[in-house]
């Protein structure tokens, strides 16, 4: 009896590791480099990931939310197919490594890694990652790839953006990157070191560590801040003709460059990188909305964000677009503006340096959101506490006399400008005045004007509720004229003369000499001043020029 127990003791034994090694094993292949384990559900990879070897992709691959954690030598060898997460969570990574050697061939094309949502495609903690060939891709969000403590070697393939942290190195021989990112920090990141490859951009943070860029085709623009003193280029190929540090140039074969006082900046002519932006706005004026409708002067490059909208602020409380601004409060405003396609705002790692102004005044330039292929931040300016407007220039327009017509005693002024009907003084309604200067008296409502009397316009004014005047120019009509008066009460003058029909020759009177005058002007003989040609158009004063139909009116009038 005790031999038949141990038999099948032993049997359960033999069939429990049978068992065993078929869930384990259940892949084809022996994971060496001859013949690689062949992968075709998420738990093969993640049980030849464990083992370490050669792995090989049968087919695309969706993971089940868990991370593969490298800490042997493993060989991923694409063949053509995708790893994909699919996951929207924080702090996940598909693939991690932490020692050990992750290589990732793809020896058919179009192979890649792909990563959607908040996610990590790849993150190295140690150990060493060789990139030879496919694609690491994240679909949503800003990093597909982040190599940390370890050394990289990147000789085929691509990376849409890779973020370099610190204690390692980074070699790139060959391959596509779309964006490298090594963000300011304390620590000392990692040199980068390009022998052959290409890059679209290139951000600098705040390095401790003298870093070079080798034999690098840059195709959209490398950033540095001044910070980095020394920074060398060796034959890089910008696909422009120079290099910009602040306003000077350099040759791109320059061995050395020594950042000064502004980053520098590479740009392509495929790309625009933004360094500036300025927003033009109507400022807060007192019983007025606030204005929605930002203008941005690099309309070219830059435009309003379609998705976000202006926010202005009282007393740091968020107003609504039916508020009106009040003498007294606080008021700022924050301007969401985006890059266009095929453009970016300047930027070192994760932190803009793009000089911004609203109104030509210094304002903040924010990061809103990453948002590929465009890139959107704010422009926010504080316009302070809002006192009156103080008014400068006085503008009227006022209808101009004519024969028979009353004079007229209303006029549109410029905003902020009021007609002083409390005025009490001869000839004076609703802050305005006519004097006639033939007859010398002040018109009345009642009255009508003459041809061929000089009339004297005066209008009185004073600042609305919301301004204050310092007045130092006027124009009446569009023509300058001479303010008068106080802070408090400014009047204007101009001069109107309603011409003598048919004194072309201004002596007076209408008579032969205006006939012969005007048909010598009409033959090409003659030359009249302004004055003289008004009087001459004798059957319509608003045509562009006398004609023959006027010499015979004269004619008539005598």
């Amino acid at each position: 009896m005790k031999r038949i127990k141990k038999t099948f003791a032993a049997l359960f034994a033999v069939s429990a590791v049978l068992l065993m090694s078929t869930s384990v094993f259940a892949m084809t292949g022996s994971g060496t480099e001859s013949s690689p384990y062949v992968a075709t559900t998420f738990n093969d990879v993640k049980t030849a990931f464990t083992n370490g070897g050669h792995v090989k992709l049968g087919n695309d691959i969706t993971t089940d939310g868990s991370t593969l954690v490298i800490e042997k030598n493993v060989t991923l060898e694409l063949a053509g197919h995708t790893l994909k997460s699919t996951e929207y969570k924080d702090n996940y990574n598909l693939i991690s490594l932490k020692s050990g050697t992750f290589t990732v061939n793809d020896s058919v094309g179009n192979g890649s890694i792909v990563s959607d949502g908040n996610v990590y495609g790849i993150y190295t903690y140690g150990g060493k990652f060789v990139l030879n060939g496919g694609t690491i891709i994240n679909n949503l969000s800003y990093i597909s790839a982040v190599v940390c403590s370890s050394e990289t070697v990147i000789n085929g393939g691509s990376i849409d953006t890779l973020r370099i942290i610190p204690d390692g190195t980074t070699v790139i021989n060959g391959g596509k990157i779309g964006i490298i990112d090594v963000p300011s920090a304390t620590y000392d990141p990692a040199a980068l070191v390009f022998n052959n490859g290409e890059a679209d951009k290139i951000y600098f943070g705040d390095l401790n560590k003298n870093t070079a860029i080798i034999n690098a085709i840059v195709t959209g623009c490398i950033s540095i801040p001044a910070s980095n003193a020394n920074f060398t280029l060796y034959d890089v190929i910008a696909r422009t003709s120079n290099v910009k540090i602040g306003t000077s140039s350099v040759n791109t074969e320059t061995s050395k460059i020594e950042a000064g006082d502004e980053p520098i900046v590479i740009s392509s002519s495929r790309d625009t990188i933004v360094d500036e932006v300025s927003v033009n706005i109507n400022a807060p004026q007192a019983g007025k909305r606030p204005d929605m409708s930002p203008v941005v002067k690099q309309s070219d490059a830059v435009r309003p964000s379609l998705s976000y909208a202006v926010k202005w602020y009282e007393n740091g409380n968020e107003m609504n677009e039916s508020d009106v601004f009040t003498l007294g409060n606080s008021y700022s405003v924050t301007v969401p503006v985006e890059a266009k396609t095929n453009c970016a705002f300047l930027r070192v790692g994760t932190r803009y340096i793009v000089n911004a102004a609203i109104n030509d005044n210094s304002a903040e330039f924010n990061n809103i959101i990453n948002e590929l292929p465009w890139e959107k931040a704010t422009v926010s300016y504080n316009f302070g506490t809002l006192e009156k407007t103080v008014i400068k220039h006085i503008d009227v327009t006022v209808r101009e006399p004519k024969a028979g017509s009353p004079p007229a005693y209303t006029a549109d002024v410029s905003e902020g400008c009021l007609l002083n009907e409390d005025m009490d003084d001869e000839g004076v309604y609703g802050g305005i005045a006519w004097y006639d200067l033939d007859e010398g008296k002040y018109l009345t409502r009642a009255d009508v004007m003459a041809e061929g009397h000089e009339y004297q316009f005066v209008a009185y004014f004073k600042p609305d509720q919301y301004s204050t005047f310092n007045i130092k120019t006027a124009t009446i009509n569009g023509k300058t004229t001479a303010p008068y008066g106080s802070s408090k009460k400014v009047f204007v003058i101009a001069t109107f003369k309603i011409p003598l029909y048919g004194d072309v020759d201004d002596d007076g009177d209408v008579d032969k000499a205006d006939a012969v005058l005007l048909l010598k002007y009409l033959s090409g003989t003659e030359e009249l001043s302004e004055s003289q040609l008004a009087a001459a158009k004798v059957t319509d004063s608003t045509k562009a020029s006398p004609d023959l139909r006027d010499v015979a009116a004269i004619l008539k009038k005598l």
